[in-house]
């Protein structure tokens, strides 16, 4: 699709966006929506689904229960406060890309300095955060103590690393197969997120007492304790606040979900197919836009109906539940005040090493 530009004579409103410093958009019609119902919008839901399965498995597993063994349920407001403004920026994010079929990380290419700039600090960001194997390798360690019956020490490093690789390798060719990249993680994760919260749910109802329940519930909203601590590991609690949720740069990668989902001016866009199952599809590396007009904008305002849906009940009420379970866990069983990251340390980091 050929760029918009100021000697077209587009209608009102298209052509009098300054594009930054990539090629213009091109023009296309917002694809409609299916009506909004219940129904519907669980239909559509995807990307939300891949985000939450990212969730689940740092702060809700390492972070959450160290923050409140330690400190008690009480701050679990941070969690709080974190995935709210977090399920804020999840939609102003995929915002864009209903708009213009573009993830936001194409959006901030846009922004002077440019492309040459943003490009390098960007890809540099993803990979401090998401390019290390430390999933495969926490979840090695979790498989090597399952089979042992107990933690992990320095004798385990071998076997650590080979269930790392495998599991490593297990993600690549699992991403690899299927007709849509976006497709197969959404069917994966929804196993996964289901697998994890029904076990975690049958622990919590059968091995934890409703006081306990209640401890969570409460902390959620700052009460039942000391709201902060008069000292601490600000760090722990830091870190706590930064991966309740997704956090980092991993909020931006939904518009990436979003663009392969098809939604909004996505669908004329493409998406990235799998390597094994799927078919050449042409991904521009430009979005178009909408004629804004009233018809447009109504289709527009009720993609955004569905995002909030799935951003709120799909999400945001995932989040919570993946990080109020382990804290039922943690609260129950683990003495006030002790600080598991002292045996983390001594059992998990060391086998890296």
């Amino acid at each position: 699709m050929p760029p918009i530009t100021d000697s077209d004579s587009s209608p009102q409103g298209r052509h009098d966006i300054d594009p930054g410093c990539l090629p213009s958009w091109g023009a296309a019609e917002l694809p409609a929506p299916p009506p909004y119902n219940v129904r519907n919008a669980l239909r559509l839901i995807g990307p939300g689904a891949i985000a939450l399965g990212m969730a689940i498995g740092s702060g809700e597993w390492l972070l959450g229960p160290a923050v409140t063994a330690k400190y008690g349920a009480a701050l679990l407001w941070v969690a709080t406060v974190s995935i709210l403004l977090q399920m804020v920026l999840n939609q102003e994010v995929i915002r864009y890309t209903i708009a213009t079929g573009e993830p936001i990380f194409t959006g901030i290419l846009r922004l002077k300095p440019g492309p040459v700039f943003w490009g390098p600090v960007f890809t540099f960001l993803i990979l401090l955060q998401l390019g290390w194997p430390g999933f495969a390798l926490s979840g090695a360690t979790a498989i090597v103590s399952a089979f042992k019956g107990s933690l992990t020490t320095e004798a385990d490093k071998p076997a650590i690393l080979l269930w790392g690789s495998f599991t490593f390798v297990a993600c690549v060719v699992i991403i690899a197969m299927g007709r849509k990249v976006e497709k197969t993680l959404e069917r994966v994760e929804w196993f996964m997120i289901a697998w994890i919260l029904i076990f975690l749910a049958i622990v919590g109802v059968f091995f934890t007492s409703l006081a306990t329940w209640g401890k969570v519930a409460v902390g959620f909203l700052g009460f039942g304790g000391r709201p902060l601590p008069d000292s601490g590991d600000w760090m722990l609690l830091a870190s706590f606040a930064a991966y309740a949720g997704l956090g980092g740069i991993s909020n931006g990668t939904l518009s990436n979900w979003v663009r392969d989902k098809g939604w909004g001016m996505a669908a004329t866009t493409g998406y990235i197919s799998g390597i094994v199952g799927g078919k050449t599809i042409p991904l521009s590396g430009i979005g178009n836009r909408f004629e804004m007009n009233s018809e447009n904008m109504g289709r527009f305002k009720e993609w955004m109906r569905f995002i909030r849906f799935e951003q709120s009940w799909i999400w945001a009420v995932g989040c919570f539940l993946g990080m109020g379970l382990p804290a039922l866990m943690t609260v129950h069983f683990i003495p006030a005040g002790a600080d598991i990251t002292e045996m983390a340390d001594a059992t998990l980091v060391d086998a890296y090493m």
